[in-house]
């Protein structure tokens, strides 16, 4: 090891002193107003930092590498192939596969960059990208998973992010905690989805979509409870939470809860005054309840009933007033009910039972 260390050391030295590029001088054609620019192609450079590598000194110098290793700092103009160092740095193209802590192309990337810290492209990219920070200044194309995903420019493909932000236009799936987008197309899945684009499908607990929607609804169901529900999305897809009411079923005496939430999703297609649509939530509630049958102290015997709801709504509605919406239609619900103490309490005696229904309610839309 100590023999390779002071033979490498002896070779830089030694060539950095002769002042001779190792390699052969490649002509790259270009506008015949303008000189064609000169590269040296040095197929192997192993680097500690320039200008202490086997290529001398690089920068300002155009050089094309096939396999570039450094310790701190690796520079070439153009690589095509292999680098890894602590950072890599390529003026213009990389194509292939880049391992490093800080990995910087100035123009075209292709191919795949893994870096422990940042990737960072001025111009355009298109491969796969593993960092905690990714970033893509003009053009992107591909698969990008990170902590942070940044493109100002375009980028089309799928990103993958605790946050990802596209400040220009984007095409295809984000997946993250946050998700930020201007001119969106495509899918949004997180927690909160942000875009200014109303043609964006988000998935959300919070969805805030410029043109969107933003409604609260309220709602009644002839299998006897009632509904008040917060939508957020665009003008096509929703999220919506809701909160549940049972007014009485099957004959039992509730008292009041003490959970009763639930979330869901749904798709609608506006049609000027009316807009149609079908949308579904889980929904759990956790109630006690009273039954006529003493206990050993005398008092009425109390139980705690969880029931779980699988609801469905086919649905159409009527714009009355500018942003007030009348809407009613078909429903199905399937219970599940669980920690009830006598099934036989129940009329079918059945842990499952679902039952279809009809309702009507009113939506205020904020936008």
């Amino acid at each position: 090891m100590k023999k390779f260390i002071v033979l490498f050391f002896l070779a830089v030295f030694i060539q950095a002193a002769s002042g001779e590029e190792s390699g052969v001088s490649v002509k790259m054609s270009g506008d015949t107003n303008f000189s064609p620019t000169q590269y040296d192609y040095v197929f192997f450079n192993l680097s500690l930092f320039p200008p202490v590598s086997t290529q001398g000194w690089s920068i300002g110098k155009h050089i094309i590498n096939s396999i570039q290793c450094g310790v701190f700092l690796s520079h070439s103009s153009k690589l095509y192939g292999f680098g890894t160092s602590l950072v890599t740095i390529t003026d213009e193209e990389m194509t292939g596969f880049e391992i490093s802590g800080f990995n910087y192309t100035g123009v075209s990337a292709q191919g795949v960059q893994f870096a422990l810290l940042i990737n960072s492209d001025a111009q355009r990219f298109a491969g796969f990208q593993i960092a905690p920070l990714n970033i893509i200044n003009e053009w992107g194309e591909g698969f990008q998973l990170g902590i942070v995903n940044i493109n100002s420019g375009f980028f089309g493909g799928f990103q993958i992010g605790a946050v990802n932000i596209n400040v220009d236009k984007f095409t295809g799936m984000n997946v993250g905690l946050i998700n930020i987008g201007n001119k969106f197309h495509g899918v949004m899945v997180g927690i909160i989805n942000f875009s200014l684009d109303p043609e964006v499908v988000p998935i959300g607990l919070l969805n805030i979509i410029a043109g969107g929607l933003l409604s609260i609804e309220t709602w009644v169901d002839l299998n006897c409870f009632s509904f008040t529900g917060l939508k957020l999305g665009s003008k096509y897809f929703y999220t919506v939470l809701t909160l549940l009411k049972f007014d009485f079923f099957r004959g039992i005496t509730y008292l009041p809860s003490t959970k009763n939430i639930g979330i869901g999703c749904g798709l609608t297609i506006p049609l000027e005054s009316f807009k149609a649509g079908f949308d579904f939530s889980y929904e759990t509630y956790l109630n006690n309840f009273s039954y006529s049958r003493t206990n050993l102290f005398g008092g009425w015997d109390t139980w705690y009933l969880y029931i779980h709801l699988l609801y469905f709504r086919l649905f159409t509605g009527y714009e009355v007033i500018k942003n007030l919406w009348i809407k009613a239609g078909l429903s199905y619900t399937y219970y599940l009910f669980s920690d009830v103490p006598n099934l036989s309490w129940f009329p079918e005696s059945d842990q499952y039972k679902s039952a279809f229904g009809t309702f009507i309610g009113l939506e205020f839309n904020f936008f």
